[in-house]
């Protein structure tokens, strides 16, 4: 990260940004699919598997690379 200037900072967080942001969305279109076929409760119950699952995922992501700055000290 030291070698990092503020421009690339930018650019890493606005992917991350539009990453969450189409993730967010393909939840969402997928759980209006489920609703039309199967009822609210089901869609519900696939809505919270699928935040549960991402954000497992993100944390398992997050946990093996370093916060910015740990290494400048």
């Amino acid at each position: 990260y030291d070698k990092l200037n503020d421009a690339k900072y930018d650019e890493i967080v606005a992917s991350m940004m539009s990453l969450r942001k189409s993730t967010d969305k393909l939840a969402a279109t997928y759980y209006k699919k489920i609703k039309q076929a199967t009822g609210s409760k089901v869609a519900a119950q696939f809505y919270q598997l699928e935040a549960y699952f991402t954000s497992q995922i993100r944390s398992t992501i997050m946990e093996s690379i370093p916060y910015i700055g740990e290494f400048d000290k």
